[in-house]
């Protein structure tokens, strides 16, 4: 009997081994098919180069990265391959003449990252090409590029400078157009500019004391101001006149709104200040 159910038991035993293996195959499996192949660099060519321009070949296996240009140091640009490693047979360095000089791999956690040496101020772009390749171009930079008043990568478009930017409005009068002066008699300038030009706010015109000319006798009925010298300060620093752009400027003195624009356009805004007018009365009103 005994000799007759050691087989059995070992059977058992191998049943027990099974589930456990089915067992751990379904524990690790998700995390062994989540595991990412990296790709290899198993070539680096210069193909072309003079004084302006360097092209170069990465070639991958089984795939090529994906990749990113950083050109925040013209000096030293430098490409990313993400989840990449350098093969042997690739030097880590290599020394060149030409545009580009130097030609560095450095690992950057799992990332590689080729740094290039230049002899100018230079941007690089890639691209892949075929099947596990891909090229990196390396373009000297203009003269704009190279001293700052123009991004790297951006010569042929159309850039603003940074004091254009940061300019006050301009006038918007073009040929054709004309100007109509709009007297405020209920709403505030603040109010209705604030609504009709996007982003715009200025001053509300409460805080606006009218004043004598700075010329001539005071007039006759003039009065005792006893108003304090900080918000004197700030009333000297309201303009009485002020251009708040899109066709629209402000008038203090006389609460009112100067348009421009095309006879359509001034007609427009005026129902647009008629509404507010509207509004506004009903709000004052007792």
């Amino acid at each position: 009997m005994i000799f007759g159910n050691a087989p059995v038991a070992g059977h058992r035993f191998g049943l027990v081994g099974l589930a456990c293996a089915i067992l751990l195959a379904c524990l690790w499996g998700p995390s062994l098919r989540a595991q990412v192949v990296p790709s290899v660099l198993e070539e680096m060519r210069l193909v072309t180069q003079d004084s302006e321009t360097a092209t170069l070949i990465l070639r991958f296996s089984p795939a090529e990265p994906r990749v990113a240009e950083v050109n925040a140091n013209p000096s030293a640009p430098e490409v990313v391959m993400a989840t990449t490693v350098r093969a042997g047979k690739v030097p880590a360095r290599q020394e060149f003449r030409g545009l580009v000089r130097s030609v560095q791999f450095v690992v950057d956690g799992s990332s590689l990252v080729m740094r290039l040496g230049t002899a100018a101020p230079a941007s690089a772009t890639s691209e892949r090409i075929g099947a596990n390749a891909i090229q990196v171009r390396v373009s000297r930079a203009s003269r704009e590029e190279a001293l700052g008043s123009r991004p790297l990568g951006s010569e042929g478009e159309e850039v603003v400078p940074q004091q254009e930017a940061v300019r006050g409005p301009v006038d918007s009068y073009q040929p054709g157009d004309s100007y109509e002066l709009v007297m405020l008699k209920y709403a505030d300038v603040s109010e209705v500019v604030g609504l009709l030009a996007e982003g715009v706010e200025i001053q509300p015109n409460d805080v606006f004391i009218r004043r004598e000319p700075g010329f001539g006798s005071p007039g006759a009925g003039q009065q005792t101001s006893y108003i304090g010298a900080p918000q004197q300060a700030q009333v000297a620093s309201i303009p009485l006149g002020q251009n708040v752009g899109q066709g629209l400027a402000i008038d203090r003195r006389l609460n009112a709104i100067w348009v421009t624009g095309s006879p359509e356009r001034i007609e427009r805004v005026k129902r647009q200040i008629e509404l507010l007018e509207e509004l506004a009365r009903r709000q004052a009103k007792p």
